[in-house]
């Protein structure tokens, strides 16, 4: 029985980037978040144009906690 070594992969050796990010290119409806086809520019339900995902601003984000908030703001409640 033989003995199977591993190719020792480099840095070098691979083609690209080390992000975990991947632009596919999806486009998405502005206002109602709808994920687009490929072949639409357009959104069909509301006839906005269409943006690339990652420029979508996060919708619904909670405020941030008051714990975290600056403590130089004198108008806070403690």
């Amino acid at each position: 029985m033989g003995l199977i070594r591993e190719r020792e992969q480099d840095d070098e050796d691979e083609p690209g980037g080390s992000s975990p990010i991947v632009d596919l290119g999806l486009r998405s409806c502005p206002q109602c978040r709808r994920e687009l086809m490929a072949w639409e520019e357009r959104c069909p339900a509301d006839g906005s144009l269409g943006v690339r995902q990652g420029e979508l601003q996060a919708d619904g984000t909670p405020p941030v906690p008051a714990h975290l908030l600056d403590d130089d703001d004198p108008n806070r409640p403690q």
